[in-house]
């Protein structure tokens, strides 16, 4: 004797919570996108939720009753799919080192710290709208000021010339708004030598990488992903 849908074992209800317990699945239609994609039950019955990027939830019947072999076999279905198309998606990277979906961390710039010693001066300027001490000399490692160790105030590199908030008032290169020793922030040791006062300080400096370079790590990555796509959770247990 057939059993009724009424008297066949339902799961219990069971409601999807944040994105975590979600399966992600990247898609192409004329370009790349991805959603994330599970299984829930209501009432006895089994609903399929969609997330998109910007955190939409969707959540829709898929026409089956809320039974263990309908949740394994649509769970599967749903793993085998998020398989396939991030075996696509990632032979695309390998081929191409594009990562439009930002699935693989590769660093887009390198960093440096360059360490520099300012010399400066008090002016009759100083005080007027804030306009600071006057910079003398700028010292600092040949491969960072040209090949010399020590530059005049018009030869100081730009990113220097902004960590110091360098603006030019007549003839005098000055630091805006350093008009006392107390007002130096985010620089080392202050002191005095002799007529003029120095500062050492330390700002970092960040480059893009060459794109051929980002590229060919994005396909390497992307080359070791291929055959090992997400795999299939076990499915022989009741969700939740």
């Amino acid at each position: 004797m057939n059993k009724t849908k009424e008297s066949v074992d339902l799961l219990p209800d069971y409601k999807l919570q944040s994105i975590e317990e979600l399966i992600w699945i990247p898609s192409f239609d004329d370009h790349w996108y991805e959603g994330w994609y599970g299984l829930q039950v209501e009432d006895g019955e089994l609903l399929t939720v969609e997330c998109d990027t910007d955190g939409n939830w969707e959540v829709e019947g898929c026409g089956e009753a809320a039974t263990q072999d309908n949740y394994t076999k649509e769970s599967e279905q749903l793993w085998e799919e998020s398989r396939r198309l991030s075996q696509d998606y990632y032979e695309h990277v390998a081929e191409t080192g594009e990562d439009p979906l930002g699935q693989f961390y590769v660093r887009r710039e390198t960093s440096r710290k360059e360490n520099y010693i300012v010399y400066f001066r008090d002016w009759v300027g100083k005080n007027i709208l804030n306009h600071g001490y006057a910079v003398t000399l700028l010292r600092g490692a040949p491969k960072h000021l040209g090949g010399k160790k020590i530059v005049n105030p018009e030869e100081i590199p730009k990113h220097v010339a902004e960590f110091l908030d360098l603006h030019k008032v007549g003839g005098v290169y000055c630091m805006k708004g350093i008009c006392e020793l107390s007002d130096f922030v985010n620089v080392g040791y202050v002191g005095e030598l002799g007529s003029s006062n120095y500062a050492k300080f330390q700002v970092e400096v960040n480059n893009p990488r060459k794109p051929s370079v980002i590229k060919s790590e994005l396909k390497k990555m992307a080359s070791k992903n291929i055959n090992h796509a997400v795999k299939p959770i076990e499915t022989s247990e009741t969700p939740g």
